[in-house]
């Protein structure tokens, strides 16, 4: 068995730990730019809907990576339409009438099982079988344009991380900050899930909702995204990579199971809890249905999706295999409002 054998999934969560520390410490050393600092490498055991994988955790650069074991002929794509899936979650009660929702229900009726059958298989990607290679994949998509210097603390008003970039913007942060006057009103202050100043900065409040993640931007478009990646080794998911990291090629349309009925608070209180919790590789896909995330082709992931109160189309951007109709320019200055990308490194034996 040679080095990159012990990579596939099926060889790697046999190993002893010893033995993949090990093997991380080379993997690290071989396929991250010496130019780049590696830092808090640490062991992690995740899981999500009983699928279990130990692996490792790290920063380059400050910013969090894991390290996704590979797969031979793994299966990836939807083809079951609604099977599987219970019948209350196509046939709930239609509250908001969006325009999207306009033109779906005009396309493809959504009334009866076939109905939702035919939507379903042609908004998500063709049933294949893939060889995904192992990658490092960053923990927690970014804002395109941006770079992370930071973390502001919203109670305290404190910043933490690059303090001479912090300072350029700080003014112009602070302005667009609404602090709390009091230890009260910290308390309760219901705070911008973003804050945004096009080419000074992007700020994104934090799960706990106790800090900002602060970025500086420079408004930027796919294509010179893509070549700022490859000047520092990074790469762009494919549709395939990407869909094997969300949901390691389960045969589940969502990456925490089947389960999408929220008939009881139990039942949304836990659909929304794993949509927050972290996969079984440790990564954070939180919001797709709030923005796109993209992949090394216009083929793009998540959606812009207002909420309808059909339960089966308000969670499908979350699906592990959903594809969007949703397409752009390759040259146009892409909105870090709107589109989110997720370093990598893929780790070929060439």
């Amino acid at each position: 068995m040679n080095f990159y054998e012990v990579l596939d999934w099926s060889v790697w969560k046999t190993l002893a730990k010893e033995m993949k520390v090990q093997i991380i410490s080379q993997l690290l050393m071989y396929f991250v730019s010496p130019l780049k600092k590696v830092s808090n490498v640490r062991y992690i055991d995740c899981a999500q809907d009983g699928i279990k994988c130990q692996t490792f955790e790290f920063q380059i650069d400050g910013e969090w990576f894991v390290f996704v074991p590979g797969n031979t002929d793994t299966i990836l794509g939807w083809d079951s339409g609604v099977n599987g899936l219970p019948t209350t979650a196509w046939h709930d009660k239609l509250e908001n009438e969006t325009e999207q929702v306009k033109k779906i229900i005009r396309n493809y009726q959504l009334k009866t099982k076939d109905d939702w059958t035919t939507f379903l298989n042609e908004s998500t990607s063709p049933l294949r079988k893939k060889d995904i290679l192992p990658m490092f994949v960053q923990k927690t998509p970014q804002p395109v344009g941006t770079k992370l210097i930071g973390h502001f603390h919203i109670v305290t008003g404190e910043f933490f991380g690059q303090q001479k970039i912090f300072q350029t913007i700080e003014q112009d942060f602070q302005a667009a900050f609404l602090a709390p006057v009091t230890f009260e009103e910290s308390l309760s202050c219901e705070q911008p899930a973003t804050l945004y100043k096009e080419n000074q900065f992007f700020a994104k409040l934090n799960a706990n909702q106790e800090s900002y993640d602060v970025y500086v931007h420079q408004l930027s478009s796919y294509d010179e995204l893509n070549d700022q990646l490859t000047n520092h080794v990074f790469d762009l998911l494919d549709e395939d990579q990407w869909e094997y990291a969300i949901g390691a090629g389960s045969r589940k349309l969502f990456r925490w199971g089947n389960m999408v009925s929220s008939d009881t608070p139990d039942q949304h209180a836990y659909i929304e809890q794993m949509i927050e919790s972290k996969n079984m590789f440790g990564l954070s896909f939180q919001s797709l249905a709030q923005c796109f995330e993209l992949t090394d082709s216009t083929c793009v992931k998540g959606e812009q999706w207002e909420q309808t109160g059909l339960t089966l189309l308000d969670l499908l951007p979350q699906a592990s295999y959903y594809r969007s109709r949703h397409s752009f320019d390759r040259q146009a200055k892409l909105s870090p409002l709107e589109y989110n990308y997720r370093k990598a490194i893929i780790i070929r034996s060439e």
